[in-house]
């Protein structure tokens, strides 16, 4: 049976244009997803872990993982 996951990333996305400081554009984002065990859900998570979306996003972390 399928379990929902709600998972917290942060990571720090770069501008395109630059200007960024070690301290800017930093970000947390919510994933929900649903598998059957924790490999299925390592997949999952796993590709959000190595989209960097072409370099722009960097230092990429889980905070936090929640059965629903």
């Amino acid at each position: 049976m399928k379990q929902m996951y709600k998972v917290i990333f942060s990571y720090k996305q770069d501008s395109p244009s630059g200007g960024n400081s070690p301290f800017t554009g930093w970000t947390k984002e919510i994933k929900l997803y649903d598998a059957e065990n924790a490999e299925e859900l390592q997949k999952q998570i796993d590709m959000f872990l190595y989209d960097n979306k072409s370099g722009y996003r960097r230092h990429i972390s889980i905070v936090d993982i929640v059965k629903l």
